[in-house]
């Protein structure tokens, strides 16, 4: 067994205690959408304002779309987008609070607005309705 000095002992335990830190950090900036449980109702996703509270953006995919849908909340205000890259139909992906394409590298906002190209044009949206209990996507 190999001796290790005090002062190289506190040294890799810092190390290690700064990287775990870090890493906490870097985890928490990559937090993706959250899965809410939704009905389809008159052609609506329909969410209860219960399950998305303590929750910025959910998800909701359904065989009636051909990408999921992104629910985001802000303020109070909720808005939705369709998933799907404006530049070749690629399915997104959720970093934190951009929807990535893997395809080609596009980057768009949680309201769809283009941050990054190739794509040239935002991501649909959906109309957002809201009553004392529901979220409705339409």
């Amino acid at each position: 067994m190999e001796t290790i000095s005090r002062k190289d002992f506190l040294v890799k335990c810092s190390q290690t205690c700064a990287g775990i830190l870090a890493g906490g950090i870097f985890l928490s900036a990559c937090k993706t959408a959250a899965l809410v449980p939704f009905q389809i109702k008159d052609s609506s996703i329909v969410v209860k304002k219960a399950d998305m509270v303590g929750k910025s953006s959910a998800i909701f995919r359904t065989d009636k779309l051909p990408a999921p849908v992104y629910l985001s909340e802000k303020d109070g205000n909720y808005e939705a987008v369709l998933m799907l890259c404006t530049h070749k139909d690629c399915e997104l992906n959720t970093y934190g609070k951009v929807l990535h394409c893997p395809c080609h590298g596009s980057e768009f906002n949680e309201s769809g607005e283009v941050l990054q190209g190739p794509a040239e044009k935002p991501l649909l949206k959906f109309k957002v309705i809201v009553d004392n209990e529901n979220i409705y996507i339409q």
